[in-house]
């Protein structure tokens, strides 16, 4: 890796995990639930697809 940054959210990095933005049904756990995807995604400014790994943190 030579570099990380931080991607602001967009409708086609929302559509590519999108699964992971519903909550479980059931009650809360007392621990955030984090889930982890990593994909390629290309920006339109881009050359080339990158790695992108996604974050997602459900509190409760």
């Amino acid at each position: 890796m030579k570099y990380a940054i931080r991607i602001p959210a967009n409708e086609n990095l929302e559509r590519d995990i999108a699964e992971l933005l519903t909550r479980l049904v059931g009650r809360p756990s007392h621990k955030p639930v984090v889930w982890y995807k990593g994909f390629l995604y290309k920006a339109a400014s881009w050359n080339t697809a990158r790695r992108v790994v996604a974050k997602v943190e459900h509190h409760a």
